[in-house]
């Protein structure tokens, strides 16, 4: 199971969304007693994604740009499941 916090963003003129996850918990889902004591938590990672409609794809450039991170795709389901390995 994960849980997250999320804030919403939209661009002035509504082509873009931006939302940001924080405050990430993953937990084991067991098939009894689940009492989630086994929870793995991610207090400073935080997710930011961009989301747009595919017919304004050739202006996202210019969004990414101005954005001081590293880009990658990622899958806050897969960052759990490997979190809790380490439990």
């Amino acid at each position: 199971m994960n849980r997250y916090s999320r804030e919403y963003y939209l661009s002035l003129d509504k082509k873009y969304r931006i939302t940001v996850d924080s405050d990430m918990k993953f937990s084991k889902i067991l098939k009894q007693g689940n009492l989630f004591i086994n929870t793995y938590h991610h207090p400073y990672s935080k997710v930011l994604e961009l989301k747009y409609d595919l017919k304004y794809d050739n202006e996202v450039n210019k969004i990414t740009q101005l954005i001081p991170f590293r880009l990658t795709r990622s899958s806050k389901y897969i960052q759990g499941v490997n979190s809790l390995k380490l439990l």
